[in-house]
């Protein structure tokens, strides 16, 4: 079996956010049991952690260079999905359950024309930046999106199984889910900022757990 360690509330490497964003209470089980993948979709940038803040919201947030930034302990749960749900996760909110996870980018975006895209805030987008999605997918729904980049999409993964990996009897990677999967009839995040499908993030992120336990002799948790 695995070997139970100490679960971390702060994540290595992480920076934090002085003054620390607000929590409404502790997890049931004292850790997220997964966790929701969001785009800030905002004038993106560090700022986003000050409209937290003001908004009562609470989340992890990764920069552009896939740094994560974190304001509350990992026992402690807010608000980030608004009304949601998600099958096996017992509430119409699922912020009292799964933890929140806003990736610094710009989100779906406005067409202007002849190919051309913008953010809602009327900032021209480069090509190079941009994911067109023709048609629904998964959870992605059609639509020209601002890609994560590289090191957020690494990032997001790395933390992920590092959630896993921190508390495996709690963390389930089968409740990493999207925002536009918990609340789909109002919410397009991450859909094509991501460069894959939630259900194929969740199914690389059980392959590498079973390498992970494979290379340590273990037997899968139930989680």
């Amino acid at each position: 079996m695995l070997k139970t360690l100490k679960t971390e509330l702060w994540i290595p490497g992480a920076r934090k956010v002085e003054p620390g964003l607000p929590t409404r209470g502790e997890y049931a089980k004292g850790y997220p049991i997964g966790a929701v993948v969001h785009f800030t979709a905002g004038a993106y940038g560090l700022s986003e952690l000050d409209l937290a803040k003001q908004r009562f919201y609470t989340y992890l947030l990764l920069d552009h260079a896939g740094t994560v930034h974190q304001g509350f302990p990992l026992n402690r749960w807010g608000s980030h999905a608004g009304e949601s749900s998600w099958p096996g996760v017992d509430d119409k909110a699922v912020s009292k359950h799964l933890l929140g996870i806003e990736v610094d980018c710009a989100g779906l975006l406005t067409p202007i024309g002849e190919g051309r895209f913008q953010t809602w805030w009327g900032v021209r987008m480069d090509a190079k930046d941009i994911r067109v999605v023709n048609e629904k997918t998964g959870n992605i729904k059609p639509g020209a999106y601002h890609k994560f980049t590289e090191a957020q999409e690494k990032s997001l993964v790395d933390l992920l199984f590092w959630l896993k990996k921190n508390n495996p009897s709690v963390f389930n990677l089968d409740f990493v889910v999207g925002h536009d999967e918990v609340a789909p009839k109002r919410k397009s995040d991450p859909g094509g900022s991501l460069s894959c499908s939630m259900s194929n993030l969740r199914e690389l992120l059980k392959i590498r757990w079973e390498n992970y336990l494979r290379s340590v002799g273990a037997s899968l948790p139930v989680a």
